[in-house]
């Protein structure tokens, strides 16, 4: 197997991570690149090709589907929690980490022990919550 080969399964399986936390319908779904902007895409492997196609680079999957059945408006419910503490927004990285604490925390106690991902960017924390 030669490293891109090794590379394109880890970028399945962070795709597959990514899509795992999203309820039915997954496709179709909007994808971002710099260069493409905001794309419908029909299924993972299409996205993957564009995301290859940026080199990898700042690509993001949106976490509801690009579905409309009213007037081009997206009805659906929500049934996912975003939280970004970025920080820029706090005094000093202990700050930071105090306050992810309290916030996974509060999420514990109000959503009856759900525990959500957390991703480290560089720049803040990203949390990401199914419910």
């Amino acid at each position: 197997m030669t490293s891109l080969e090794s590379a394109a399964l880890t970028i399945e399986e962070g795709i597959d991570f990514i899509l795992s936390h999203f309820q039915e319908p997954i496709w179709p779904r909007t994808i971002f690149t710099p260069k493409e902007k905001q794309l419908l895409v029909y299924d993972k492997e299409e996205a993957l090709a564009i995301f290859k196609k940026a080199n990898l680079l700042n690509c993001r999957i949106n976490a509801y589907p690009g579905y409309t059945e009213f007037g081009g408006v997206n009805r659906q419910a929500p049934n996912f929690i975003f939280i970004d503490l970025d920080l820029s927004h706090f005094n000093c990285r202990d700050t930071l980490d105090k306050t992810l604490s309290s916030v996974l925390k509060n999420i514990d106690e109000n959503f009856r022990g759900a525990y959500p991902t957390v991703i480290w960017s560089g720049n803040g924390y990203h949390i990401y919550l199914p419910i």
